[in-house]
């Protein structure tokens, strides 16, 4: 086992963020005074858009000191409150109710939490593939789903989404976005939707709180693995809810690529886990590889440690170590 040491440069500020938002409401129903009441501690302003011959919308300025529903659907206890944007927007239409909670812009991912009124099991919410990011568009990379049960009339289903951007690119600090979602019910023929609604929601969301406890730094690490193919690590970043490490992979199957993981402690203790997330480019010669690791598994490095230790693990077999100092004097990727 060869044991390889260098030293990285990483510059990050700390998160200091106060905020609040307010909105006049000047109409409220019953369910949603109810709704907003279930908590004392919190203080809530919003709007209520549409009438009897169309949508209701209705418009959540912010909450204040409302527990953030990505960390509930995660099921962390972290406070993710300086990093997430509360949309709270409502909107209801040929019956069905869809409230897009709440969305985290990290640095290269979407976060967006979605609550439907579901009475029915056979009843789908799905996102439509045109989601845009200031005009982007985005592809999903994964869902997770919380239902409350169908003990009642209404039950609510959760909903967190994944998305990245198509083009691969950086995700602006401030952003313009449009998410669509369609509501319907399944029947026996699959290609068949009855009663299905569309649902558009446009708002801003900024990432710069996040922004400001975010790593990022560039690595010189070849790693030799077993099968005789070779690993490069180019890019490492970190933020206080995902994490990944960008490279090269030389003359590897690409049927073995996911196989391959990262595992370790950074210098406050933190395990540290990172899993084969994507591969680009031509079977056993080059392509472009991304580790990646997230708050859900709670296996991510910390942003305000000093250093990350990490094993090269090839199924349950360790191929390498590499061991990562930083700085905050250095220059940054």
């Amino acid at each position: 086992m060869k044991r390889k040491k260098i030293i990285i440069g990483m510059m990050f500020g700390a998160a200091v963020w106060t905020a609040g938002m307010t909105a006049l409401a000047e109409e409220t129903s019953e369910e949603t005074e109810a709704a907003l009441s279930e908590d004392s501690n919190t203080s809530t302003s919003f709007s209520i858009i549409g009438g009897a011959d169309g949508p209701t919308s209705i418009f959540l300025a912010g909450k204040i000191g409302q527990k953030s529903r990505i960390a509930e659907l995660w099921g962390v206890q972290e406070n993710l409150s300086d990093y997430t944007e509360i949309i709270g927007q409502t909107q209801e239409k040929d019956g069905y109710i869809v409230t897009l909670d709440e969305v985290l812009i990290s640095d290269n991912q979407i976060y967006a939490a979605v609550t439907a009124n579901i009475d029915d099991p056979q009843e789908v919410l799905e996102s439509t593939d045109f989601i845009t990011v200031n005009g982007r568009e985005c592809n999903l990379k994964s869902i997770s789903e919380q239902a409350d049960g169908y003990e009642s009339e209404t039950s609510l289903q959760h909903r967190l989404y994944v998305l990245t951007l198509r083009d691969s690119g950086k995700l602006e600090q401030v952003t313009d976005m449009e998410m669509h979602f369609l509501l319907y019910k399944k029947t026996e023929n699959v290609e068949k939707r009855e009663n299905a609604a569309l649902f558009d929601f446009s708002f801003e969301a900024s990432r710069e709180e996040l922004e400001r406890k975010t790593v990022r730094t560039g690595l010189n690490e070849s790693i030799e693995l077993d099968d005789g193919a070779k690993m490069e690590l180019k890019n490492l970043v970190i933020t206080p809810v995902d994490s990944r490490i960008e490279g090269k992979i030389y003359g590897a199957d690409s049927l073995g690529y996911y196989d391959y993981c990262l595992k370790g402690t950074d210098s406050l203790g933190n395990s540290v886990s990172y899993s084969f997330s994507s591969f680009e480019g031509n079977q056993g010669e080059v392509g472009e590889i991304v580790f990646t690791s997230d708050l859900k598994y709670g296996k991510l490095p910390s942003a305000d440690g000093e250093w990350v230790k990490l094993e090269v693990y090839n199924k349950e077999e360790m191929q390498d170590d590499v061991y990562i100092e930083y700085s905050h004097d250095k220059d940054v990727l």
